[in-house]
């Protein structure tokens, strides 16, 4: 069954088709992507209250939301939602998940727009130590953390140890 989706202040219709099952989330992350952040916050605003607060489609609204106030320069909110989905999503995936690893990038990477460069190191550090259990020493993966981990380092006016990691990295980049 189509659906069709109108702004009130544009002529065109976009359709969705989407199948018997309405995919709420989903929904949302339409919203998102039209940039619409205003109307995707009140649609999960309104749908979180509606869903268990221990499953994953709820950390995908938490994530949502944590986006959406990123791209609103609210990052202090955007933190605290993406802190709360981080918690969720220890107690129910594995701990070398890469939707952990997802999250402490996001949260890594609002503590450095914040200045925060502690908070921020120490979440690039978690993301790396899952990723090198998951994947090795020489995955590029890591060389993406140890590139951002030397950026930190070097807002921090740390410049060798921002230096050995950017090595680190190339080292890495240069095996690939």
């Amino acid at each position: 069954m189509p659906i069709a989706l109108a702004d009130q202040n544009e002529q065109d219709l976009n359709i969705l088709k989407l199948s018997d099952q309405f995919d709420f989330i989903s929904f949302g992350l339409l919203i998102i992507d039209r940039k619409k952040f205003d109307q995707a916050q009140i649609y999960y605003n309104y749908l979180i209250p509606q869903m268990p607060d221990d499953n994953a489609d709820i950390t995908i609204c938490y994530d949502a939301l944590g986006y959406i106030l990123s791209e609103t320069h609210q990052y202090s909110s955007s933190l605290q939602w993406y802190e709360k989905s981080l918690v969720i999503k220890k107690k129910l995936f594995d701990p070398n998940d890469l939707h952990i690893v997802s999250r402490h990038n996001s949260i890594a990477s609002l503590l450095l727009t914040n200045n925060d460069y502690n908070r921020a190191l120490e979440s690039y550090e978690k993301a790396f130590q899952i990723l090198q259990r998951k994947y090795g020493d020489d995955h590029p993966r890591l060389a993406e953390y140890y590139n951002n981990m030397a950026m930190v380092r070097k807002n921090q006016q740390q410049y060798r140890e921002a230096l050995n990691l950017y090595n680190k990295a190339l080292s890495i980049y240069e095996k690939t």
